[in-house]
């Protein structure tokens, strides 16, 4: 009790924290009845107000000689030990508390590469509830790990610690506990004891697989604009040639009567530059170099006029499944283009399918920030409208499908399909300003998603390129023929010639305009070709117009990248006409814009 301490303890005991007190008092009586030695932590209040931390331990002692029993104390103030051991626990807490939250795997083992210790990030990949589980084991007694990756990390660490020299970017195979078969980036450093010998090795790893799949695409991306621009190219110097072949050919078959032999060699000629023709359509639509008409539609009611061409395309044993969403947002895309693009999805679906199956079309509305999609690191944000076509045919594996939308490729036979089908419709549909994604498996189908962007400017429609057949309309003016192929520009004089025109022809742009300088004759219509060497045809037409701003303009190409014509034509305000062309399309088109 209190009141039976003696002085010099009772002056001690009015130092002992009020709360510590009962503490102190058991410890006493305890040494007291049990004449043994005692040891008590507790705490003392400064007569400065300050609190300090004490370890107290007493001992018995023997007088010699005597029976009696001494009791010596020593107290020890251990307020800088305890803060010590407290701000340790709490260092270690802390880095606990980083080492589970950072997005990285990090490990420790020893030299047999048992692993001493890690983050509960590693534990939670391989399968474990603590990183406790994981101590003393190896990676081979991993049963997410391939027996080949897990030699691989071993491999790893044995490496390192032999040569005593850390290495950095190890890209290492991994199969978590989840399934997921990953890359991770790992660095190894070899850990020392005290005189510096190799003791085990530390490291951290990052899971890269997201990393690698959007290098993948990237590497994708930029291999198939290599082969667009290839493509592009190709298609452009052939359609020049074609537009020679046919238009020819189509002269040459109308003076010749339809009894004669010839008349028939003709028809085949022109028959084999008709499907050449749409070869380079559809290798200029994967290049995005077509120039597309676009319009305002309602993609539900394209789908609902194809619906009965649809059925015939595919046959008996395919059920199609159309399913549209309503009311669907209005998109702006070449009408004619896009409905190659489902044509194309639906055969090649078809074809996947050769004993029957289901075809599913479906439309809607969709906010890509809210889906998740394998592009949607590529996508912009925004509204779109999705063009789902999906089939339960034999589907495709990774490699297949890495390959799907280069042109030529394909996986049918020689005289099924010259590979340009999904080629096309990749092309028409980034050149519409969406995106497509594929997911596919063998034995389980193909499912073929296209993101055209919402419309939300709902401008008048615009007219068709497509010229209805009719008698070749005549006439008298003066046309300004530019054009740097001779042989596309000596047709296109025949053709002018032959249907009244007065032509005036040049090469390039220097040398028409050098003509329109020297020449007092009226020009009521310029005829150009859109890519020429020096000077394109816009900025021939712009220059021409400074001078004449009544003339009229027609462009000709196989293709174009100029933003000016893009816009003039979307805007209904520049004529164009595509190559290859017709004797009858050009005196038509010619004749439309003189009118117009």
């Amino acid at each position: 009790k209190p009141e039976e301490l003696n002085d010099n303890l009772q002056r001690y005991f009015d130092l002992v924290h009020p709360d510590d007190r009962e503490g102190f008092l058991q410890t006493l009586q305890k040494a007291r009845e049990r004449a043994e030695t005692c040891h008590h932590i507790y705490r003392l209040v400064r007569p400065d107000g300050t609190i300090c931390h004490v370890e107290s331990r007493g001992f018995l002692l023997h007088e010699e000689g005597s029976k009696d029993l001494r009791r010596v104390g020593f107290i020890t103030d251990i307020s800088q030990r305890l803060k010590a051991q407290e701000d340790l626990r709490e260092s270690r807490r802390l880095l606990q508390t980083v080492m589970d939250n950072i997005p990285i795997g990090v490990f420790w083992k020893d030299r047999h590469s048992r692993y001493l210790g890690c983050n509960q990030r590693v534990a939670e990949a391989f399968g474990f509830q603590s990183p406790l589980e994981m101590i003393g084991k190896t990676d081979l007694e991993f049963p997410s790990l391939k027996p080949e990756e897990a030699e691989f990390f071993l491999q790893k660490d044995y490496e390192v610690m032999e040569r005593n020299i850390g290495e950095i970017g190890i890209v290492e195979p991994a199969t978590f506990a989840d399934g997921r078969r990953v890359w991770l980036e790992t660095s190894k450093v070899p850990m020392h004891d005290h005189e510096g010998q190799v003791v085990g090795v530390m490291g951290v790893w990052q899971d890269i697989t997201e990393k690698r799949q959007l290098e993948e695409k990237l590497r994708q991306t930029l291999k198939m604009e290599a082969i667009g621009r290839l493509a592009g190219g190709v298609a452009h110097d052939f359609n020049n040639l074609l537009t020679v072949i046919n238009g020819y050919t189509d002269l040459l078959l109308n003076q010749t009567e339809p009894h004669d032999a010839r008349h028939e060699l003709l028809t085949q000629i022109r028959k084999a530059g008709v499907r050449a023709s749409g070869l380079t359509r559809q290798l200029l639509a994967f290049s995005r170099k077509t120039v597309l008409i676009p319009t305002v539609i309602d993609l539900n009611e394209l789908l609902l006029d194809m619906e009965k061409l649809l059925y015939p395309l595919l046959g008996e044993q395919i059920v199609l499944q159309l399913k549209t969403a309503s009311p669907l947002w209005p998109v702006k895309v070449d009408p004619t283009e896009m409905s190659q693009v489902i044509i194309n999805l639906c055969v090649n679906a078809r074809d996947a399918m050769p004993n029957g199956g289901v075809l599913r079309i479906e439309t809607a509305n969709v906010e890509l920030e809210d889906i998740p999609t394998t592009i949607s690191d590529t996508a912009g944000r925004g509204s779109y409208v999705c063009l789902t076509v999906a089939d339960t045919g034999v589907g495709m594996d990774e490699a297949t499908k890495a390959r799907i939308f280069e042109p030529f490729f394909t996986t049918k036979g020689p005289e099924r399909g010259t590979g340009l089908g999904l080629a096309t419709v990749y092309g028409i549909v980034q050149q519409s300003g969406g995106y497509i994604e594929v997911e596919s498996e063998v034995g389980r189908g193909s499912t073929f998603r296209v993101y055209l962007p919402r419309n939300l400017d709902e401008r008048r429609k615009i007219k068709s390129q497509f010229i209805a057949q009719r008698p070749t309309p005549k006439g008298k003016e003066t046309v300004l023929l530019v054009e740097d192929e001779d042989g596309v520009r000596k047709l296109a004089r025949l053709i002018l010639e032959s249907s009244g025109y007065c032509v005036l022809e040049a090469p390039n742009g220097p040398e028409a305009l050098r003509l329109t300088s020297e020449s007092s004759q009226e020009i009521d219509l310029l005829v150009t070709d859109v890519v020429m060497p020096t000077m394109s045809g816009p900025q021939l037409a712009q220059k021409i117009l400074d001078a004449r701003p009544g003339l009229r303009v027609l462009y000709l190409s196989g293709y174009t990248d100029d933003e000016v014509i893009r816009h003039g034509i979307a805007e209904g305000e520049s004529a164009f006409l595509h190559k290859p062309f017709s004797p009858a399309h050009l005196a038509q088109k010619v004749r439309e814009v003189l009118d117009s």
